[in-house]
């Protein structure tokens, strides 16, 4: 009797050892555990091909449940970010890290459409809420069924009206408010042949009325650019300088800028600039930076300031836009006219 209970407990201390040195289940157990040190060396030990899948799979369904308790609110996106990071460093597994990681930022971008997206729609902007309800993807499951019950809900109406509502604008002429409905609307409706083709004139007038309007209303204009002539003989010592004269038209003061200068021949077509001393290539569009100009509200730049030029330029005329600003309100401005300015003059014969 004894001998046979020493037997059993032998076969049976046997069978676990063995099944503890198993290098799959010591890989489940550290997972289990949250033994990250030993998961590599666990992983890569599995050397037999079933197991392998086995390991792959509880690996794959394990990052996957740490996903999903992000999903359903349980984690953080930090938390579940930090516990896919722990894991990215160990050999083998890279690939399934690289695929969580990418699942969860997707979970993530969705999870904020969706945030914003019902703020749109208290706010009752169904077009703004569509466009942001469609962002929602089918990962993120928890609020998937909602945004597509939403736009299944609101597809037809939201088209009609603002179709509406941009056959209105069009007949008052207000082409520029009109190519930012059309736009969202191409957004929800990207394969609507009606609405592309509706867009192509609408989008050929905004155009024509964004250029005007955003050329009259820049807040810092170019009233004068020409090329500053400082020896005729001494080049090397006294270059030729671009000279660009700003207005500051806004009621701020500006502490820094930026101006795009363009450069032709006599005959009008267009050259490269190249600095003095300036090792870069030339090109057609050169950038100037003014820094620290104190340039008040309704005042000019200094006319003794600019941008020394290589001494063989050839350049007979300047055109000039000022692309950016800094004001010392710690605001900034974005020149809109400056995209319209650059495709019409930049490398092309000056009229």
């Amino acid at each position: 009797m004894i001998i046979s209970i020493i037997i059993i407990f032998s076969i049976a201390s046997v069978g676990i050892i063995k099944y503890l040195n198993n290098p799959l289940n010591q890989f489940i157990n550290n997972i289990r555990n949250d033994n990250i040190t030993k998961l590599g060396d666990n992983y890569n030990s599995i050397t037999k091909y079933n197991d392998r899948k086995k390991a792959n799979k509880y690996f794959q369904k394990y990052i996957s449940d740490i996903i999903y308790l992000y999903i359903d609110n349980i984690n953080n996106y930090e938390e579940t970010k930090e516990i896919i990071n722990r894991f990215e460093k160990i050999n083998g597994l890279s690939t399934f890290i690289k695929d969580a990681s990418k699942n969860l930022e997707d979970v993530k971008l969705s999870k904020e459409a969706f945030d914003t997206a019902t703020k749109f729609e208290l706010e009752n902007n169904v077009l703004d809420a569509m466009i942001e309800y469609k962002k929602v993807t089918t990962i993120d499951s928890k609020n998937y069924e909602y945004a597509q019950k939403f736009i299944s809900t609101n597809m037809n109406s939201l088209k009609e009206k603002t179709l509406n509502d941009i056959d209105s604008l069009v007949l008052s002429n207000d082409y520029i408010s009109a190519k930012e409905l059309i736009t969202k609307l191409i957004e929800i409706f990207s394969n609507d042949q009606n609405i592309m083709k509706k867009s192509e004139e609408i989008l050929n007038k905004a155009k024509e009325q964004e250029i005007k309007k955003y050329k009259n209303e820049q807040e810092i204009e170019v009233v004068s650019a020409s090329i500053a002539i400082q020896s005729d003989k001494y080049k090397s010592l006294y270059p030729d300088m671009m000279v660009a004269i700003i207005k500051n038209n806004s009621n701020k003061t500006i502490k820094n800028y930026t101006v795009s200068i363009l450069a032709y021949d006599i005959n009008n077509y267009p050259l490269k600039i190249k600095e003095s001393f300036s090792f870069s290539d030339a090109k057609y569009e050169f950038i100037g930076i003014g820094e620290n100009e104190n340039i008040l509200p309704g005042a000019t730049s200094k006319d003794n300031k600019g941008w020394k030029l290589d001494e063989n330029h050839n350049i007979s005329k300047i055109v000039a836009i000022v692309k950016s600003a800094d004001y010392y309100d710690g605001t900034s401005w974005e020149n809109p006219y400056y995209q319209y300015w650059i495709e019409m003059y930049k490398e092309k014969q000056l009229q």
